[in-house]
């Protein structure tokens, strides 16, 4: 490999990791509009299944296969059950599994 596809490889990277980071925050802020009522619901569970369809696809190209796992158990769990108000803490820690999951996954 050069060092230039090795560079360009590296920056693409970092920008994933990047868009990783802001697609946790996004589904924790989804989830803060269901606990307060500042979202509608339909609307909240639309763009989180789009978020963890985007990181279910794209996970695996980044070498990690485990987010991308546990993202589509994500959402397919979020299409069989939506979260609701009682159900927000339960989300977040599955949101903080996602997190722990990246965290610990090599590269």
């Amino acid at each position: 490999m050069t060092a230039a596809l090795a560079t360009g490889l590296e920056m693409l990277r970092v920008r994933f990791l990047q868009r990783v980071r802001e697609d946790l925050a996004e589904l924790d802020a989804a989830l803060e509009a269901l606990e307060t009522g500042a979202g509608e619901s339909a609307e909240v569970h639309r763009e989180m299944r789009g978020i963890l369809h985007r990181l279910a696809g794209s996970a695996g190209s980044f070498g990690q296969a485990a987010l991308g796992v546990e993202a589509a158990r994500l959402e397919s769990e979020l299409e069989a059950d939506p979260p609701d108000r009682p159900t927000v803490e339960r989300w977040r820690a599955r949101i903080a599994g996602l997190a722990r999951t990246l965290a610990t996954a090599p590269g």
